[in-house]
């Protein structure tokens, strides 16, 4: 399984192009996201960068994890975003008289939260809003 972040490391290494300002941007040392790199790798079972002492160029196994590192990342977010939202069903319920109703209190309701059901009911006196 990928670790999401060792995926997050390895991304932040090829944008960077160094290993510890990827560490320094990621608040990690540069020894952990060695060990990131080398998980990957063990995973994969390949080297994913052709490293010298001055550069990190990626091999071609190392641009074929990029892709697939950027979108698992991509996926995460969304399933985060998806997961963390409100999951309770909230209805909203609101009494106005006609004219009020009309003047556009329903419409903005609806702008204002397109995820909440809406109930809305309208009486000819003002005494409804109550």
């Amino acid at each position: 399984m990928l670790d999401p972040l060792h995926l997050r490391t390895f991304v932040a290494i090829t944008e960077v192009k160094s290993f510890s300002e990827a560490g320094r941007q990621l608040g990690l040392l540069q020894s952990s996201v060695s060990e990131h790199v080398k998980r990957l790798e063990q995973f994969a079972g390949q080297r994913l960068f052709q490293r010298d002492t001055h550069s990190n160029a990626l091999t071609e196994h190392g641009r074929a994890m990029l892709e697939f590192a950027r979108s698992i990342l991509e996926v995460n977010e969304r399933a985060r975003r998806h997961f963390t939202q409100s999951t309770k069903r909230q209805l909203f319920r609101f009494g106005a008289c006609e004219d009020l109703a009309m003047a556009g209190c329903a419409t903005s309701s609806a702008a204002s939260w397109p995820a909440i059901p809406r109930w809305i009911w309208t009486s000819p006196s003002p005494s409804a809003a109550r």
